[in-house]
């Protein structure tokens, strides 16, 4: 497919609604027809009230499903024409062609964000979008992965080496599907000339972004298992959208890791959010969170709370390297995200109302005190 230019000039033709410039769409009516007659002409045309300047800014798909964290991530580019592209859909090779870079953002931590495609069907979306970058010669591909991939552990370095093992635990779920699709990123980077980046932030921030880490600190007190050593690393929503700018940019291959300088500890958190810890035994917890999970009452699988235990940790320095730095610290995102909280009320990772409050906190230490039975019997207490 050429570009916007090659397929207006001389011609009468209606604009796709798939095409967008930073973010906003080209035009809104179907029916709308432009009218150019000389190649000067397309340096500024007015659409919809607004005018498009021409411009040599890399064109980038950002694939997902246009809503959740990989949305507002978009919605913050300013150096890049971005387009939302739909992988479920039969035109994948249409849509791809004559981009300058392909960002796969399919695999989203957002909890707003219905997705049915997990497990093998996560793993088939990603083997259809490398099968169609191959076919129309897409010469960059992205994944928006998370430094969660490395796991979290007592025994992880602070900062983790980029190359560090990925150790993340779990056999569903998003961090299980993010590696699957690196693994098949770099089997494909391997038969590819290609560039292929794999960008992973830290726990990302922003207005409108809802994930577990987000609800973690909408809770009336902040859970800490007995026994847990966890670091806080953040980045900010504009942080990461310049730091995926620097990587289409300036072609940076390989891996990624994206997060604010340094880190916080848990007693920094607490002075900053003004939430005392509610200390629980890590064996209940566990137990508890699996239960709640399989009924459905969490979100996220039980597995996940390690990631409130132990360190994950990134350093950021392949970026700093090429001149970026991040402009929000640790400290200023937990300022944001506390602020974002007011109002709001999780409990066990789930958004509720005041009347819900009484009945969840009590089926959670309904079960919590189960568990704490059974693991005393079994110590013959």
């Amino acid at each position: 497919m050429g570009s916007l230019p090659d397929r207006l000039a001389g011609h009468w033709s209606s604009v796709s609604p798939k095409y967008f410039r930073s973010g906003v769409p080209l035009r809104h009516n179907v029916g709308h027809v432009v009218a150019v007659f000389n190649p000067a002409d397309l340096k500024s045309i007015p659409v919809c009230g607004m005018t498009t300047t021409a411009s040599t800014s890399p064109k980038v798909a950002i694939v997902c499903a246009a809503q959740g964290l990989a949305a507002a991530l978009a919605h913050h580019l300013r150096s890049v024409d971005w387009v939302f592209v739909d992988p479920t859909g039969a035109d994948l090779a249409e849509d791809l062609a004559g981009m300058d870079a392909v960002v796969h953002a399919w695999i989203d931590p957002d909890l707003s964000v219905p997705d049915p495609f997990r497990g093998d069907l996560s793993a088939a979306l990603t083997a259809k979008l490398l099968s169609t970058c191959s076919q129309v010669g897409t010469k960059h591909v992205i994944l928006l992965s998370s430094a969660m991939v490395y796991g979290a552990s007592p025994t992880n370095s602070i900062p983790l080496k980029d190359d560090a093992p990925l150790r993340a635990n779990g056999e569903v779920g998003v961090v299980q599907d993010l590696l699957d699709a690196e693994e098949q990123f770099r089997q494909w980077a391997d038969q590819s000339d290609s560039c292929v980046s794999i960008v992973r932030p830290a726990v990302v921030f922003g207005d409108s972004i809802d994930t577990a880490f987000v609800r973690h600190f909408e809770a009336p007190r902040l859970l800490f298992l007995k026994g847990s050593v966890p670091a806080w690393q953040f980045v900010h929503i504009d942080d990461l959208a310049t730091a995926l700018e620097c990587v289409i940019e300036n072609s940076i291959a390989g891996v990624v890791p994206v997060g604010a300088s340094g880190w916080l500890m848990q007693e920094e958190i607490e002075a900053i959010s003004g939430i005392s810890r509610l200390e629980l035994p890590a064996a209940a917890v566990m137990s508890t969170a699996s239960r709640l999970h399989h009924h459905g009452v969490t979100p996220a699988p039980a597995e996940e709370l390690d990631f409130i235990r132990y360190p994950w940790v990134i350093d950021s320095t392949v970026l700093t390297n090429y001149g970026w730095t991040a402009s929000w610290t640790n400290q200023q995102v937990v300022e944001a995200l506390m602020e974002q909280a007011q109002g709001r009320i999780a409990i066990a990772g789930r958004r509720v109302g005041r009347s819900e409050v009484t009945a969840l906190t009590a089926a959670a230490a309904v079960l919590t005190a189960a568990a704490l039975l059974r693991a005393r019997r079994r110590r013959g207490v």
